[in-house]
């Protein structure tokens, strides 16, 4: 889901609250010659632009200057509600439910215009702190009259009436009503109304959970299908299989307009009712051994073989070995889709590691998910967070994990609250821009800008004028004629560029989610526009050889990574260079990481032959640790905890938002892929 589509899901009850909710001015039969006279609707269009315009005094003078002696009976009724909007918009709540009842004196021959007043005057009330009298205006509402907007607002203001009317289960059924708008999970959640109608949801007993679905079976929302997902999860992991087996069939009636619910009910299905039956020590792997990408493959294989050997040498020698089960992707995400398969029905493996590029990590999870099949991935996968789950492990920390960390209190309360983010227009790019858009939201961390770059290109200085607000003349018209006249007049000015207006920089730091050849051409942009000492953030990748060699040309870079290295990582270093004679890079290390992974989730002698057992084993895992860091289960999904770090003068350093003196030897650290 793009962020312009999440912007309009940002909640409205917090504007409600503000004082703007329930107000609407005008009425949508304003066309209709028997309640509205043309020079009347001329007039009042007139003032509604003064209004919006911030000219409310005068709105409001001009409202009270009329004389409505001669004016038809919703023509009355609409002059006094909007006298009623502005009062309301100006604090003056008394006076706004003076107006407005009058306007219902003379409103009854206009549906929409009534229902408009009644919650204006309902809101009014709210406002006033007078929750029983604005739940009996709201009751008697006609909302089938509220267009859409209206109509959101009212479902928002009837929960918060009937939550504090101590009447749950009303509140319960109009924030489902509200939420109903919602076309995508990603919309859903990211709606915190959703976290307050699930915990609600959550306090019911089995029965009246169903009484509370059945209420809208002949109702198409998103929402109420997702509930039952939920609940079909619950009900199977707590043991009551038959009540989540019918549910179940509910749920995949109810979905059929929701595909992402449909694949989720299939997959749930196919996990329950078949593939039953593993092999806990039969470990599938998946990897490119062909092609351009084959040394790669191979190098992870041998991380693999590594671990392997030191479990076994570990291991009580009467205790069975793992047997590896081995699939060359060719570099494909196709056959490592159909490798999945293969390994779970001729094999019955518990877990399947593969992933190690991208493109082909998020079609082999996609299907191993269906499958119900624990996926150790050696890439990040860039999918929305509703589609992972307890039994997706990114090993080199997924955007979740990097998101997490970004808007902690370690990072916004020393670099500020107001980010930005320029990403690229793919799916990594999608996939950082909405889990930056959610956690933002979700701690207050204001968005000045968000702008999407072309992968292709080499000159990326649009974009970034775009996001300094040098694309918008026109808005700053003003203060570009002082700034040309200034430089205008200037003897010895800058040829570098003929633009004159200076940057604004109205966020504390700027997220770019870009590989390190696309960071090198991106970051001297901002120079370029005299937009100097930006403390720019960028993903794992930015720990790289040939960025912290330009660090210093480059303003302030920091990056989100693994953690500090342990005695645990110069063991292995220093056993693996012994066994090969070459020192381990990244590939081979989360590689062996992932294998140890395995042992720790079904390692130790564990007793399970069932997916429905090993699932309800990782669940009960609150962490797992390896050399690379350590995960935490947070919200159904593996967090891993990553940590901050500073380029400058080509080392990287632990984070501070200071320039200390280079050391005498300036390196850099990790190595490259």
């Amino acid at each position: 889901m793009s962020i312009k589509s999440i912007i309009s899901n940002v909640i409205i009850m917090a504007m409600f609250l503000a004082g703007c909710a329930g107000i609407k001015p005008l009425s949508d039969n304003t066309g209709n010659p028997d309640l509205y006279s043309p020079p009347f609707v001329q007039k009042i269009n007139e003032i509604k632009e003064l209004y919006r315009s911030g000219k409310s005094g005068q709105a409001l003078a001009t409202l009270k200057g009329m004389d409505d002696s001669r004016f038809l009976p919703c023509e009355k009724a609409m002059r006094r509600n909007l006298m009623g909007v502005i009062l309301y918009s100006q604090q003056q709540f008394e006076q706004a439910i003076f107006n407005f009842d009058l306007a219902l004196s003379t409103s009854k021959d206009d549906g929409a215009l009534t229902a408009q007043i009644n919650l204006n005057n309902a809101s009014s009330y709210f406002k006033l702190s007078q929750i029983q009298k604005s739940f009996e205006i709201a009751k008697a509402i006609d909302s089938a009259q509220l267009a859409n907007e209206e109509l959101t607002k009212y479902h928002l203001l009837y929960y918060e009436l009937a939550k504090r009317s101590g009447q749950g289960r009303d509140a319960m059924i109009s924030l489902m009503r509200y939420l109903g708008e919602k076309q995508s999970i990603a919309a859903l959640r990211s709606d915190k109304n959703f976290d307050f109608l699930l915990a609600d949801f959550s306090k019911l007993s089995y029965s009246e959970k169903m009484r509370i679905l059945d209420d809208f079976e002949d109702n198409n929302y998103l929402c109420v299908a997702y509930l039952g997902f939920l609940e079909v999860e619950k009900l199977y992991y707590a043991g009551d299989k038959d009540s989540a087996r019918d549910l179940l069939q509910w749920v995949d009636k109810k979905s059929t307009s929701f595909p992402e619910v449909k694949e989720m009910a299939n997959s749930f299905f196919l996990k329950v009712a078949g593939h039953a039956q593993i092999d806990p020590l039969a470990i599938g792997v998946i990897l490119p051994l062909s092609g351009e990408r084959g040394k790669y493959g191979k190098r992870a294989m041998t991380g693999i073989d590594y671990a392997l050997a030191n479990l076994n040498k570990k291991n009580n020698q009467s205790q069975e070995k793992y047997k590896l089960y081995i699939e060359d992707s060719r570099e494909s995400g196709a056959i490592g889709s159909f490798s999945v398969k293969n390994l779970i029905d001729r094999y019955h493996v518990s877990v399947i590691i593969g992933g190690l590029f991208s493109n082909e990590a998020i079609k082999e999870y996609l299907e191993a998910k269906k499958h119900g099949v624990l996926f150790i991935s050696l890439s990040q996968i860039y999918l929305p967070r509703e589609m992972k789950d307890h039994l997706l492990i990114e090993i080199p920390g997924s955007v979740e994990s990097q998101m997490e960390l970004l808007f902690s209190s370690q990072i916004i309360d020393e670099l500020g609250k107001k980010g930005a983010i320029i990403y690229p227009k793919n799916d990594r790019g999608t996939a950082y821009v909405n889990e930056f858009w959610n956690k933002s939201q979700a701690v207050g961390v204001e968005i000045a800008g968000a702008i999407a770059y072309d992968e292709n290109v080499t000159d990326y200085r649009d974009y970034v004028a775009n996001i300094l607000g040098l694309k918008f003349n026109r808005e700053r018209q003003e203060e570009l004629d002082i700034y040309k006249e200034v430089y205008s007049q200037e003897k010895h000015s800058s040829t570098k560029r003929i633009q004159t207006l200076p940057p604004q920089i109205d966020f504390d730091w700027i997220f770019v989610p870009s590989l390190p050849n696309e960071a090198l051409q991106i970051l001297p942009s901002f120079n370029y526009y005299d937009a100097f000492k930006i403390n720019f953030i960028g993903n794992p990748s930015w720990n790289s050889p040939m960025l912290a060699k330009e660090s210093i040309k480059l303003g302030k870079l920091y990056f989100i990574g693994d953690g500090e290295e342990t005695s645990d990582d110069q063991v292995f270093t220093n056993g693996f260079f012994k066994a090969y004679k070459k020192v381990p890079k990244v590939v081979e290390m989360q590689s062996y990481d992932a294998m140890n992974i395995v042992e720790k989730i079904i390692g130790n002698g564990l007793k399970i032959s069932t997916r429905d057992e090993l699932d309800i084993h990782i669940r009960e895992i609150s962490s797992l640790e390896g050399i690379t860091g350590k995960w935490t289960l947070k919200e159904k999904a593996w967090i891993k905890i990553m940590d901050i770090f500073k380029l400058y003068r080509g080392e990287v350093r632990p984070f501070d938002n200071s320039n200390p003196p280079a050391s005498s030897a300036e390196t850099t650290t990790n190595s490259s892929i």
